[in-house]
């Protein structure tokens, strides 16, 4: 009889613990995913440069990274992160307004207007894309606004859009 309650609670330990080492592990998991995809919203965003997002992601994965990286192609990490981004037919035609907004120039100034009088219209716009997907909406919109537009507009477009949603530019 003895001899079966220990077996009893060996099994109990056992599983116990098993249990346990399993939620660790799923925990382990989550929070690796949480840190690849804030590291991949800064590639994203520009806050950090590409040399740096494939040296954050190898340590993420474990790999020992010595001597540094080749350099990706250009764009590389960020086109594959923005690229599963869906958009939707009416988030399509704010990013294209958005760029329309962003078109306008200060006379002589060949900037654009996201700093000036266009701010609240690329704000409002930016608030929308929010409210509809969040932070990656928008990230996608950046990139391809950037992209029309080039890195002097992105720039004005992140530091117009500072407080959007988490958008911290």
């Amino acid at each position: 009889m003895i001899i079966l309650l220990v077996i009893i609670a060996v099994f109990a330990v056992i599983i116990y613990f098993g249990h346990r080492i399993e939620k660790n592990e799923e925990a382990k998991k989550n929070a690796r995913s949480e840190r690849e995809s804030k590291i991949r919203r800064d590639y994203a965003t520009g806050r950090i440069s590409e040399a740096e997002a494939t040296m954050r992601m190898a340590e993420e994965w474990g790999i020992n990274v010595i001597g540094g990286l080749e350099r990706l192609q250009e764009g590389e990490a960020k086109q594959e992160a923005l690229s599963k981004i869906e958009v939707d037919q009416a988030s399509a035609v704010l990013i294209k307004e958005l760029i329309a907004v962003g078109r306008s120039t200060r006379p002589g100034s060949g900037s654009t207007l996201y700093l000036s009088s266009s701010k609240a219209r690329a704000r409002e716009i930016g608030t929308m894309l929010n409210e509809r997907a969040g932070l990656d909406l928008m990230l996608r919109a950046h990139q391809d606004a950037q992209r029309a537009l080039g890195g002097a507009s992105g720039r004005e477009l992140e530091v117009a859009w500072n407080g959007i949603g988490e958008w911290l530019g």
